[in-house]
């Protein structure tokens, strides 16, 4: 009978462990903001342990350290995952450890809420609450009616390439999507880069060789002293030693400004306030081919290009189910 009864008190342990774990990832959004909002140049610790009054070794989830003058100042989070609406019992607990360890402040996450009860005392022990849930869309409305995002669109027109072989005197004319290969027969660049062709090429070296801001216009582009050698593959399967390959044409960018398809989020809420703090946002992927046909573009001027070069905001690039951060301004709360 006493052994059934501590292995039921054991599996009533893992779960309760199970049910009140802390998320990692989630605490690093959740702790840049309260870092913002109460000490932005605080030094914090994960998984902290301190020694209190009492002798005892307290684990704390988050500490947040920072020297006013020459006050040192202690500020203890804890973020759990609850089953049910966090109750005085566990305020209680958390006011005790915060005391032990001579906190200035403690703040309280939870994705459950916290009863009138766990409230009082929070007050009384200067605890702040904050609740941290996914948002839904109704949440998104209430702060923003619509969102826009630029995207840029890169292109080369009219263009023309030259293909110089190891084995053949003069080059030869050839098609920016001639694929080319490495001299195992994969392609050139490959796991990064599938279906490598002339015109990947040419972008690789546009995106990361050129000095920027980056030249539009007419271009002439000479890619040579391949490492590791590069080649071509005759209709027969044969590979060929690239030499160079000279690629001429004019490089356009044109600005789309689309709406953005927001699906979910994450937030962190006041729990007194209701005051909703947004974190994050999910888009829907985007397709190039659809905003064509849906939206208008417009060219960029190289002044304009530059200009947003300059900005370090050289385009948007969308991904399926990305998670992209944003800054709302205005719309209601």
């Amino acid at each position: 009978m006493g052994q059934r009864r501590v292995k039921k008190q054991a599996r009533k342990t893992r779960k309760k462990k199970a049910s009140e774990r802390t998320d990692w990832k989630e605490l690093e959004i959740i702790i840049a903001r309260i870092q913002k909002e109460l000490a932005p140049n605080a030094t914090i610790t994960h998984n902290d342990f301190i020694v209190g009054r009492s002798g005892r070794r307290r684990q704390l989830d988050v500490t947040l350290k920072e020297n006013i003058g020459k006050i040192p100042i202690l500020i203890v989070v804890e973020c759990k995952r609850y089953s049910r609406v966090v109750g005085i019992d566990k305020v209680e607990q958390f006011a005790k450890k915060l005391e032990d360890v001579r906190a200035s402040r403690g703040v309280m996450v939870s994705n459950t809420g916290f009863d009138a009860g766990a409230k009082a005392v929070a007050q009384q022990n200067n605890i702040l609450f904050r609740t941290y849930r996914e948002a839904e869309e109704t949440d998104w409305s209430r702060m923003i009616s619509t969102v826009s995002v630029a995207l840029h669109d890169f292109d080369i027109v009219d263009a023309k390439g030259l293909l110089k072989l190891n084995t053949i005197d003069a080059p030869l004319q050839a098609l920016i999507g001639t694929r080319v290969f490495s001299e195992n027969g994969q392609d050139y660049d490959a796991p990064r880069t599938n279906d490598c062709t002339i015109k990947t090429l040419f972008w690789k070296c546009w995106e990361e060789k050129l000095t920027r801001p980056r030249p539009l216009g007419y271009l002439e582009v000479r890619l040579d002293q391949f490492s590791p050698p590069a080649f071509v593959k005759t209709d027969g399967g044969l590979l060929l030693q690239v030499e160079y390959i000279l690629l001429k044409g004019t490089i356009t960018v044109e600005e789309f400004t689309v709406p953005l398809r927001l699906v979910t989020g994450e937030v962190l809420e006041d729990s007194e306030t209701k005051k909703l703090d947004y974190l994050s946002a999910t888009t829907a992927s985007f397709n190039f081919s659809e905003i064509r046909e849906k939206y208008k573009g417009i060219q960029l001027s190289q002044e304009q290009w530059e200009n947003l070069e300059r900005s370090g905001k050289d385009g948007f690039v969308p991904e399926e189910q990305g998670v992209y951060r944003f800054t709302f301004i205005g719309g209601e709360e």
